[in-house]
């Protein structure tokens, strides 16, 4: 019953992307939401501890700091809140999960959703999956409600909006947009992808190295990480297309399709250097249905085991 009423307030909450394990690179900024259990706040430094409880029922702690951008209404205990965390900033290994919210939403009226994401310059969001269309009567601001005059392209953005377009990628008309972060400020310490280990199913492999490609996505090898996870995989070099795991790609295209659902995005276009066929870490999650891929202290994990985040 719980579970219930919960999606149906984060529903109407915000449209939140899935939450990830740390170090995941599904998109720049995650979100993860559930119904508040505890508020702890340290007075000194003004620092709010949000315990929630997850739609699976599993604890979370959001770490609200003063700086943390703030949509809706008052954080309360029962209230069902959304919080969007850098998906490429450290967290502590410790249980519950933290996460510092770079931004979380509560109390939103209906029909009114919320992000938070790192658009590009077409403000596309950085997994792909919704457009922004802007005209002169979408007020653009900074955080302290003055007009941003600058390139959006490349800036963190919280974004108010109403329907979107049945579209891949989504569109939708923002009814406020809010610049948490212009993009000349942006650069992630992202970790070296030197002496990366590969993990697949639970046993080490030999595989060339991992590279960042676009939106800094981890490129990984395709075919030496399908054939540890007994995966077949076909290729056409004079076409660019492929399938493996159930899943149909091609070079150059971020749109990917299944035999289960209608074609969607990955966050970054699979790509073919040296020969070798490189798809985005989150092709193994996203497109062929694996519960883990995920890049965590010098290892990269892909398995079907209980997923981690």
């Amino acid at each position: 019953m719980l579970k219930k009423w919960m999606v149906g307030l984060l529903a109407a909450l915000c449209v939140a992307a899935p939450a990830a394990a740390g170090g995941a690179q599904d998109a720049a900024f995650i979100s993860v939401g559930g119904i508040v259990t505890e508020i702890r706040v340290d007075e000194a430094s003004g620092i709010s501890y949000i315990a929630l409880e997850t739609d699976d029922q599993s604890p979370v702690v959001l770490v609200v700091s003063p700086d943390t951008y703030r949509a809706g209404g008052e954080i309360a205990v029962d209230a069902a809140i959304a919080g969007w965390y850098d998906s490429q900033a450290p967290a502590p290994a410790i249980y519950p999960p933290q996460y510092g919210a770079i931004a979380v939403a509560t109390g939103l009226p209906e029909g009114q959703f919320f992000i938070v994401d790192r658009f590009d310059a077409e403000l596309v969001s950085s997994n792909g999956m919704l457009k922004l269309t802007l005209d002169d009567t979408v007020p653009v601001e900074n955080r302290d409600g003055t007009v941003f005059d600058g390139e959006l392209g490349g800036c963190v953005l919280a974004v108010y909006y109403g329907a979107t377009t049945r579209s891949i990628p989504a569109q939708a008309t923002p009814s406020r947009v809010v610049v948490l972060a212009p993009a000349e400020t942006l650069s992630p310490e992202l970790p070296e992808l030197t002496d990366i280990a590969y993990v697949v199913a639970g046993t080490p492999i030999e595989a060339p190295a991992p590279f960042y490609g676009e939106a800094n996505a981890v490129m990984v090898p395709l075919r030496q990480l399908a054939d540890a996870l007994h995966c077949d995989v076909q290729f056409d070099a004079t076409t660019g297309k492929g399938s493996a795991g159930g899943a149909t790609f091609e070079i150059g295209s971020r749109l990917y399709g299944t035999v289960d659902a209608a074609e969607a995005q990955l966050n970054a276009a699979p790509a073919l250097e040296a020969g070798e066929v490189y798809v985005p870490l989150n092709f193994f999650r996203q497109a062929a249905g694996l519960n883990n891929a995920y890049l965590f202290e010098a290892q990269i994990v892909i398995d079907d085991e209980e997923a981690m985040g």
